[in-house]
């Protein structure tokens, strides 16, 4: 029985813990950048005071008002900020909202599309034991199998006879002497040469005994030509039976009412099909949303920057450091105490802008993981590894690694190559272009017999053993001993 449906349930309760994690940590990171601008503002607002104290010592006396300006500028920043945070907030809760929506569903429809494929199988299941008592069916599907098995054999011997032409015809083709004279076209009517080439053709010939090796050789070419005509001969008709055969087994399933269970799994498909795509649009425009939040936890939002460019423009002007001075050398007791609330406020912007840092490192890495995480779970469904007859040997030791992940305790490949050793696939008959409910995407039959991927494969007839792992018998050795000495 699959249990895909946990394990893709597992991943998605990681992706809502990372979510979850992340929106922590951004709105602590936000509330931070938040406070450093506002104590800038601040600072901006305790030089005002000490310029509207030292005013007469100021060479620009407009310099307070240009402060208080920026000042009160710079707050409505700060409040159009907040307010388009909140904006962004809402959205990103909206599209959570959705995505868990759309998770739920999905795993409802999942469960759906296993009944209906278990009912279906069980139902095709029944209908071909009733198929399988019948004497014409028997006959076709023995005479089907053994013709399957001769042109498996047929090929074997084919592309031994090949490997063979390669490997023992190497010192043939090697061999100057003997290469001349086959080319020449010697001891065949097609031969042309005049007496005296003749004469010494002979005489080469005598000396590497060609008439013997031009046999063999020819012979080592001409054999896999022959096995090639007589496998094609055996293709076209092992495919007429096998075609006949799926045919035969089709018109009893559609008489016997196996297509409204098979219609019911296909609409059932594609309406999953159809709902991970809103669910992969959704998180396309989640991942887009965490991209414009991450400029609010760093402080380079437009707000944010045009905020501190106004104040760093201000804190640029002259009088500043000439408004430090005099109140270092005064004994004023209301220039000590703006001096010192100014040093205070620095003294906490430090602390605030390093804050932000340490909120910022562990919001990209969170960020990282979810990414990282998302491209896992689409992963899984390209692979088909969701499908009803997907199955995880152990569940419950992918949703420990889940949890590792999340802690950043293990990196993504070490998780997808977890989920790829751990998963197979039950062998279903279903139809499908993706996936292994029939025949691997890449599984060669023998003799290049071509199915209809629309079609399944008749019921009942063993595939040959090896087939697409590339190999067909020994192909070593070769070499076959000929050697006329050819090269002086």
């Amino acid at each position: 029985m699959s249990n895909a449906r946990q394990v893709l349930y597992a991943i998605d309760a990681a992706l809502r813990d990372l979510r979850d994690q992340i929106q922590g940590f951004e709105q602590r990171a936000e509330n931070t950048s938040q406070n450093l601008v506002a104590l800038q503002n601040q600072e901006a607002a305790l030089y005002r005071q000490l310029a509207e104290l030292r005013l007469e010592d100021l060479d620009d006396p407009d310099f307070p008002g240009r402060l208080s300006h920026v000042e009160q500028h710079v707050t409505q920043l700060l409040h159009e900020r907040h307010d388009a945070l909140e904006t962004l907030r809402r959205e990103t809760r909206e599209t959570e909202a959705l995505q868990t929506e759309l998770e739920a569903k999905r795993d409802t429809m999942s469960a759906t599309l296993a009944q209906q494929t278990q009912a279906l199988e069980e139902t095709e299941q029944t209908i071909h034991a009733q198929l399988e008592q019948q004497s014409d069916y028997q006959t076709l599907r023995e005479e089907t199998q053994t013709a399957l098995d001769t042109l498996n054999a047929a090929e074997q011997k084919m592309l031994q006879a090949e490997q063979a032409r390669e490997d023992k015809g190497r010192p043939f083709r090697e061999d100057p002497l003997f290469q001349y004279l086959w080319k020449r076209r010697y001891g065949t009517s097609d031969y042309r040469a005049n007496p005296i080439a003749r004469f010494f053709d002979r005489l080469l010939a005598r000396h590497i005994r060609y008439e013997a090796n031009r046999q063999n050789y020819y012979l080592l070419l001409e054999i896999p030509k022959h096995l090639k005509e007589h496998t094609e001969k055996l293709r076209e008709h092992t495919q007429s039976l096998l075609q006949s055969l799926a045919d035969k087994e089709r018109a009893f399933e559609e008489a016997q009412g196996l297509v409204p269970f098979e219609t019911a799994v296909q609409d059932t498909t594609k309406q999953l099909a159809a709902l991970d795509e809103q669910i992969q649009q959704a998180e396309t425009h989640y991942q887009t949303l965490l991209e414009q939040r991450a400029g609010f936890t760093t402080a380079k939002d437009s707000y944010a920057q045009r905020a501190i460019a106004q104040l760093v423009e201000a804190f640029k002007a002259e009088p500043i450091p000439k408004l430090q001075q005099q109140a270092a050398q005064t004994e004023g007791y209301e220039d000590d105490t703006l001096v010192s609330q100014l040093a205070q406020l620095r003294q906490d912007e430090t602390a605030v802008a390093a804050s932000m840092r340490h909120h910022q490192d562990i919001h990209g890495k969170f960020t990282q993981r979810l990414q990282a995480l998302t491209d896992i779970r689409q992963r899984f469904k390209a692979y088909d590894f969701a499908a009803v007859n997907s199955h995880f040997s152990d569940p419950q030791g992918i949703e420990l690694l889940l949890t590792e992940f999340t802690r950043g305790l293990l990196d993504a490949e070490t998780l997808w190559a977890s989920l790829e050793r751990q998963q197979r696939f039950v062998r279903y008959r279903q139809r499908r272009p993706v996936g292994s409910l029939g025949l691997p995407p890449d599984f060669r039959l023998p003799g290049g017999i071509r199915f209809p991927d629309t079609q399944r494969f008749p019921r009942g007839i063993r595939l040959p053993g090896g087939l697409g792992r590339g190999g067909w018998g020994s192909r070593g050795g070769g070499g076959g001993g000929f050697h006329t000495g050819g090269g002086f």
